[in-house]
C-alpha cells in the first residue's frame, strides 16, 4: 500500500527542523538547478539527506548504521541501497511508496545523528579536594586515625588520603608557598568557607560517629540534629578549624 505523498519542500522543512541544519545545492552547475537538494550540518558541512527526483519519483538518500540499513531494506520494498552512495552505509527511499512518513522522519533523524560533530570529551575530570594545613602531623592523624581514611604518608610535605573512591590531599602551607613562590592568606578559627562531608548508614550512626570522633578529640561544632529536609547531620572541626559533616538521610 502506497503511503500519502510527501513533497520535496515538506522533507526539506523537516530536515531544517533538526539542529544546525541547512540546505545546499552544490550540483546546480552540472544538473538542472534545484534537482539535487543536499541537507547538511552547519557544524561540519557533512550531508545527512540528499533529495532528488529519479524515474519520476522523489528520492531521499540517508545514512544508516549497516545493520539498520539492512533492517529498513527488509521492512520496505521502496528502501534500497543508496543511489550513487556507499551502499553499506546509505539507503535510498523512493516516494510515494510503502514507507510511512514517520519512518522516513526516523531515518532522517538517525542520519543526522550519525554525521553531526562528535562532542569533544572534557579533558578534565574532578580528582580530589585539597587542604593547606598549618601542621601536617596532627591533620594526617585526624583524618587517618579519627575519621578512618587510608594513607601511606610518612612525613612528606603532602599527603594523599583515601576513602570510598574519594581522595583528600593535604599540603603543608609553608611548603606549598615555597613551591609556588606565593604568599597566601588563610582563615583562622572555624573555617566557614568549605566542608568535608561523610555519609553514614542511618540516623543512629550519625549519633554514634559524632560521639566517637568527639571522644577522640574532634572539636564539636553542632551535635546531631534532624533537619526539615530529612537529613540528620552534625558538624565537628579538624585541627585547623575546617568543618567536617557527618550525616545521613536514612531514618533509624
Amino acid at each position: 500500500m502506497k503511503e500519502p505523498t510527501l513533497t520535496r519542500q515538506e522533507i526539506i522543512d523537516f530536515c531544517l527542523s533538526l539542529p544546525a541544519s541547512y540546505e545546499d545545492y552544490p550540483f546546480d552547475d552540472i544538473t538542472d538547478p534545484g534537482k539535487w537538494t543536499v541537507m547538511r550540518h552547519s557544524g561540519n558541512t557533512r550531508s545527512f539527506a540528499l533529495i532528488y527526483e529519479r524515474g519520476g519519483r522523489l528520492c531521499v538518500n540517508v545514512k544508516c548504521d549497516p545493520e539498520q540499513a539492512e533492517m529498513w531494506r527488509t521492512m520496505y520494498a521502496d528502501v534500497t541501497p543508496g543511489y550513487h552512495m556507499n551502499k553499506t552505509h546509505w539507503n535510498t527511499i523512493a516516494l510515494p511508496g510503502d514507507v510511512p512518513a514517520e519512518d522516513l522522519w526516523d531515518m532522517i533523524r538517525g542520519s543526522h545523528a550519525l554525521i553531526r560533530p562528535k562532542t569533544r570529551r572534557n579533558t578534565m575530570k574532578f580528582d580530589a579536594v585539597g587542604l593547606f594545613v598549618r601542621d601536617m602531623g596532627p591533620m594526617v592523624a585526624f583524618y587517618r586515625d579519627v575519621l578512618g581514611m587510608r594513607t601511606d604518608w610518612n612525613g612528606e610535605p603532602n599527603a594523599d588520603l583515601h576513602a570510598d573512591g574519594y581522595r583528600l590531599m593535604l599540603y603543608g602551607r609553608d611548603d606549598f608557598e615555597a613551591m609556588t613562590s606565593s604568599v597566601l592568606g588563610y582563615p583562622t578559627g572555624l573555617n566557614g568557607t568549605m566542608e568535608v562531608a561523610f555519609a553514614v548508614a542511618d540516623y543512629a550512626c550519625v549519633d554514634r560517629e559524632y560521639a566517637r570522633v568527639v571522644g577522640l578529640g574532634a572539636r564539636p561544632v553542632m551535635p546531631p540534629t534532624t533537619m526539615p529536609w530529612g537529613q540528620r547531620t552534625s558538624y565537628v572541626a579538624d585541627p585547623d578549624g575546617n568543618l567536617v559533616e557527618i550525616g545521613s538521610f536514612t531514618p533509624m
